[in-house]
């Protein structure tokens, strides 16, 4: 599925501000008690196709002591978990990667989130730590969680629609007579009436979609069927 906008919400519960660049999403998500995998996810008409993890951090709280430099712990994690391998930027950031064409999950609810938990479980192991990682049913029902927000917000959108025209036609056509005011109140009220029409018929539209989705997402299929 087009998974931007879980993935941002995913983002934003880290506490990280996310930006809202339509092909690139960062966050620093929490590894352990002490650091952070800095995620860097790629998009294209909001399909995530890339990811990649800046683990320095998780380096120097934990692994500095059994590798001579980050350089060579990610070489030696890359060496034994091939599912990622290794991207180096023009500034000399050496990251884990993955790229989603060589590397698909069916039936998850984002490839980036199926990813990180590879990731996590990978460098628990790797590591012999234990920190906290999230399946794949943890990540759809923070999807269902946002779609029934996004529905009950289109919801409310349909209400205020529908307010805001009986508030134009109010305005249009009882508060009448001379001066400026009732001409201003009719003004506006020629303003108000097709927005709120328009609003309506859209926030209706989206809230019959977010419901369709958000059925489909409970009647979807568990993860590796």
């Amino acid at each position: 599925m087009k998974d931007y906008a879980l993935v941002r919400h995913v983002f934003k519960l880290t506490g990280s501000k996310v930006t809202k660049d339509k092909e690139v999403l960062n966050c620093e998500f929490p590894y352990g008690d002490r650091s952070n995998i800095t995620v860097l996810a790629f998009f294209k008409k909001r399909q995530s196709h890339s990811v990649l993890f800046q683990l320095e951090d998780v380096y120097n709280e934990y692994a500095s002591h059994k590798f001579a430099s980050y350089e060579q712990f990610a070489d030696a994690f890359t060496d034994k978990y091939t599912y990622f391998g290794l991207w180096t930027s023009e500034e000399g950031s050496m990251f884990v990667s993955c790229d989603f064409e060589k590397s698909k999950i069916p039936h998850t609810a984002s490839m980036v989130l199926a990813v990180l938990t590879i990731l996590i479980g990978d460098l628990n192991e790797f590591l012999g730590m234990d920190s906290q990682n999230f399946d794949e049913e943890d990540w759809r029902n923070l999807h269902r969680d946002l779609l029934f927000k996004q529905k009950r917000n289109f919801g409310l959108g349909i209400g205020g629609g529908i307010l805001l025209t009986v508030l134009g036609a109010v305005m249009l056509f009882t508060l009448q007579g001379e001066g400026v005011g009732p001409f201003l109140a009719g003004i506006l009220g020629l303003i108000f009436i097709p927005a709120g029409i328009v609003g309506a018929i859209y926030c209706g539209f989206m809230f019959k979609a977010k419901d369709r989705h958000l059925k489909k997402s409970i009647k979807s299929k568990k993860f590796g069927e």
